[in-house]
C-alpha cells in the first residue's frame, strides 16, 4: 500500500479500534472505539476498492462508507453465528478488521500508481471557524449521550410476562416424577401447586413465590408410579386468581408399561 496514505491509515485505525474495543474493560469506552470500525472504516475500505479508478467526491464517499458499514454488520451476523461460541465481540472485531484489510488491499491493487512529485512547501493549516468548532462539539456530545443512553435500562410497564410449568419422568432411583416451574414475570408472584393422581387425593400441595427469572424443580417419589393407563395431573394457580387454573400439565404413563 505504498503511496496510498489513506489506506495505510485506515488499516492502522482498524487495528487500534478493534484492539482497544476488546481490551478496555469499560463498556462505554469500548463502544466508543468500536464505533469508527463498525460504522465507517469497513465501508470506507469497500468504497475505496469499488471506486479505486474513479474516486467519489468526499460527501458521497462518506455517505457510501456509512451505508456499506451497516450492510457489513447486517450480513456479517449470519456467518459469525455458526462460529464456535456464536456471535461474540472477538469474532466481530476480527471480522471487521479483516474486511478493512481486504478492501484496502484490493483498492491498493486497483488504484493507479501515484505520480512522483516534489514535496510542496509547507502551508499553515487553516483555522476552523467558531461555527465548525461548535458543530463538531455538539456532534460529539450527541454521540456520547446516545451511547450512554443505550446502557440505561428502561421500564417495561406494559410488557407481558409468563410462567412455565412442566412434568417429566424422574431419573431412575431418584424420583418418579420431576415437576418444574419457571417464572418470567415482571415482578415476584405467589403460586399454589397441586399434584394429583386419578381416584386419589392430591399427592402434593404447596404455596410458594418466585422472583423474575427464578426456577423451581420438584422431584416427587410416588407410592404408585405412573404406569400404563395412569395419569398424573399438575395444576398451578396464581395468588391473584386463586380459583382459576393458570397452568395445567398432564403426564401419562407409557403404553405397555407396568406399575
Amino acid at each position: 500500500m505504498s503511496g496510498h496514505r489513506d489506506l495505510r491509515r485506515a488499516c492502522l485505525a482498524a487495528i487500534v479500534c478493534g484492539g482497544l474495543a476488546l481490551a478496555l474493560p469499560v463498556g462505554f469506552l469500548s463502544l466508543l472505539f468500536l464505533a469508527p470500525l463498525a460504522f465507517y472504516l469497513t465501508g470506507y475500505a469497500l468504497v475505496a476498492a469499488a471506486f479505486a479508478r474513479q474516486p467519489l467526491e468526499k460527501p458521497q464517499a462518506a455517505l457510501f462508507s456509512v451505508a456499506l458499514s451497516l450492510a457489513v454488520l447486517a450480513v456479517g451476523a449470519l456467518p459469525l453465528n455458526y462460529l464456535p461460541g456464536g456471535i461474540r465481540a472477538g469474532w466481530w472485531a476480527l471480522a471487521l478488521v479483516l474486511v478493512v484489510f481486504a478492501g484496502c488491499g484490493v483498492a491498493a491493487r486497483r488504484r493507479p500508481a501515484p505520480p512522483r512529485r516534489s514535496r510542496p512547501a509547507a502551508r499553515p493549516l487553516p483555522r476552523p471557524g467558531a461555527a465548525v468548532v461548535l458543530g463538531f462539539t455538539l456532534a460529539f456530545l450527541c454521540a456520547g449521550v446516545a451511547v450512554a443512553a443505550s446502557f440505561v435500562p428502561l421500564p417495561a410497564d406494559k410488557a407481558i410476562g409468563y410462567t412455565e410449568l412442566w412434568a417429566l419422568p424422574g431419573e431412575e432411583g431418584k424420583a418418579d416424577v420431576e415437576i418444574g416451574i419457571s417464572s418470567e414475570e415482571q415482578d415476584t408472584r405467589g403460586y399454589e401447586l397441586r399434584v394429583a393422581l386419578p381416584g386419589r387425593r392430591q399427592v402434593f400441595h404447596r404455596r410458594f413465590s418466585l422472583d423474575p427469572g427464578e426456577r423451581w424443580l420438584l422431584p416427587l417419589s410416588l407410592d404408585e408410579p405412573v404406569g400404563e393407563g395412569r395419569v398424573l395431573r399438575a395444576v398451578l394457580f396464581r395468588d391473584d386468581l386463586p380459583r382459576v387454573p393458570y397452568r395445567r400439565v398432564v403426564l401419562r404413563g407409557p403404553p405397555g408399561g407396568g406399575e
